[in-house]
Formats: structure tokens, C-alpha cells, sequence
């Protein structure tokens, strides 16, 4: 583990939320700084889920995933989102103020205190995964052997992705694991924990920012911090399997598609649309969560 590690994972991290935040401004509009700010994790997981996706696309087509590639198209999809939005006429953010809610001074304590409470649990966490060893079975039977070798190799090499336990698996993971030992610097198997406690953060910001109109502080940030805490919930957290980001990116889309159906906004579905699309080249059964989502939300 290495300062230039930690900020390698910092800066990757930092590129998958200006793409998440420019794509959300492109399907949604952005018209305060307060609603950049609020959406920012949601952004963060749309980020991830994109660039899953289109380096999934990128590998089977045989296009190597290298260091100028990873940088070429973070930069290339984040132009590409912003231009989008230029030519649907998304208004610059403009103001901090949030016209459609007026908090209290008990609101505004609740959410700081949750705030707090959260921060202090994701800081522990942060610790943790900064010296986290690779100890899961399926992380460093399967997961992480297919991550070395799209870095070392630089796509989908046969002879790996064939023979090692399996081979069906969408390889969204390895990928974003690869990509994390690119920013690193090297195939570091202890500070690519990082990567995880990042997905950790943004499903909490993600959740956090989707309910806040919707949902009182003192309920909102209690249960929020309760599902983190969970022993079963919590020690799996930073394992670097698939588990995690499935499940987080499955359960952010439901919430879309619930809060679509309350209010009716159709940029809802888009992100949900993304959100999905990752967690079906995240593992096998995120296309089953992806179409029973769907089908409930259709029936409703």
C-alpha cells in the first residue's frame, strides 16, 4: 500500500462521478448546485454502471483495456454526456437553494447527527479496507485472477476466463477491478479494497440523496445506518466479489422505479435503464433481479 495507490483509487473514483454527474445532467437537468451535491452518489453509480458496460462491449470486441484507453474514455463519455446535454438545453447549475423544501431546525439536526453518525461508520470502514487482505474464497479463486488478467493481458484472455471456476460470469467486476490496478499502478491486492468501500459510499449518497424529499431525516438516516450496521450487511461489505455491486446497483434502480411510479419523472426510468444494464454484466442473477423489477413495476 502506497500514497500514489490511494490517490490512483481517489482519482479513478473522482473520474466515474464527473461521468455519473455529467450523465445525470444530461437525462435529468441539474439546476442548482444543491441538486449536484444531493445527486452526486447517484451520479457516482451511474458512472460505474456505464463504463461496465461499455468496456463489456469494448473487451469482446477486442479492444484492450490499457491505461490510455481507461483515461481516453472516461474523458471521451464524459464529453460525450455533456454534449448531450447541451443539445437538450440542460440549464447550467446556477444557486444552492432548494425551493421545494423548507427544513426545520430539528430536520436540518436530524440530517447533520445521520450525517455525522454515517461519516464516523464509513471512516472505520475506510481503515479497514486500506489494509484488507484477500482471504474471501471466490474473490481469489475467480474474481481477482480475472481482474490480473484483462491488467496483464489486457482483455478477456481465453485460456482464464475458460478454465477458472465460472467462466460464464459477466465480467463487470474484473473489469472494474482492473481498472483499479491501472490507477494504482500495479496488480495491489490489498489497497483495491478501496474500490469497494467507494461502492460502499456511493449506494449510501445514492440512497440517501434519492429519499430525501421524500422521506424525514430522523427516519431516513436511522434505517440508513442500521442496514450498514447489520452484522450480516456489514461484513461483506468490502469483500471483493460481485455480491456487493449487484446488490447495490439493483437496489438503487428499484428505488428509481418506485419513486417513478409515485411521481411519474421520466428521467427516473433512464437512470433505472443504466443502473440495470450494469447489474446484468455484473453477475448471472442481476438479470433476474433486473427482470423481476421490471415485471413488478409494469404490474403496478
Amino acid at each position: 500500500m502506497t500514497v500514489r495507490a490511494i490517490l490512483g483509487i481517489v482519482a479513478l473514483n473522482g473520474a466515474y462521478a464527473l461521468l455519473g454527474v455529467a450523465l445525470l445532467w444530461a437525462i435529468r437537468g441539474l439546476p442548482r448546485w444543491s441538486d449536484v451535491l444531493r445527486l452526486a452518489g447517484l451520479g457516482y453509480l451511474l458512472g460505474v454502471a456505464a463504463f461496465g458496460v461499455v468496456w463489456t462491449q469494448l473487451l469482446v470486441v477486442g479492444v484492450p483495456l490499457r491505461w490510455l484507453g481507461l483515461v481516453l474514455s472516461l474523458v471521451l463519455g464524459t464529453a460525450a454526456a455533456v454534449g448531450a446535454g447541451v443539445l437538450l438545453g440542460r440549464p447550467r447549475p446556477r444557486g444552492y437553494g432548494d425551493p421545494a423544501r423548507h427544513a426545520s431546525g430539528a430536520a436540518v439536526l436530524g440530517t447533520a447527527t445521520g450525517v455525522a453518525l454515517t461519516g464516523l461508520f464509513l471512516e472505520v470502514l475506510f481503515r479497514a479496507a486500506r489494509l484488507q487482505g484477500l482471504q474471501a474464497y471466490d474473490a481469489w479463486a475467480f474474481w481477482v485472477p480475472k481482474a490480473k488478467a484483462i491488467y496483464f493481458f489486457g482483455g478477456l484472455d481465453h485460456q482464464v476466463f475458460t478454465t477458472f471456476a465460472n467462466p460464464n460470469y459477466p465480467p463487470v467486476v474484473p473489469i472494474l477491478d482492473a481498472a483499479a490496478f491501472h490507477a494504482m499502478g500495479s496488480a495491489d491486492v490489498t489497497t483495491f479494497h478501496l474500490q469497494y468501500w467507494f461502492l460502499v459510499v456511493g449506494a449510501t449518497a445514492a440512497i440517501a440523496g434519492c429519499l430525501y424529499r421524500h422521506v424525514p431525516a430522523w427516519l431516513l438516516w436511522p434505517s440508513l445506518l442500521l442496514v450498514l450496521t447489520v452484522p450480516r450487511v456489514a461484513s461483506g461489505l468490502l469483500v471483493p466479489q460481485a455480491d456487493v455491486l449487484v446488490d447495490v446497483l439493483f437496489v438503487v434502480a428499484a428505488l428509481l422505479l418506485a419513486l417513478w411510479l409515485r411521481d411519474g419523472r421520466a428521467w427516473r426510468l433512464a437512470a433505472a435503464a443504466i443502473l440495470l444494464a450494469g447489474a446484468s454484466l455484473t453477475k448471472r442473477e442481476g438479470l433476474l433481479f433486473a427482470a423481476a423489477a421490471l415485471l413488478v413495476a409494469l404490474v403496478a
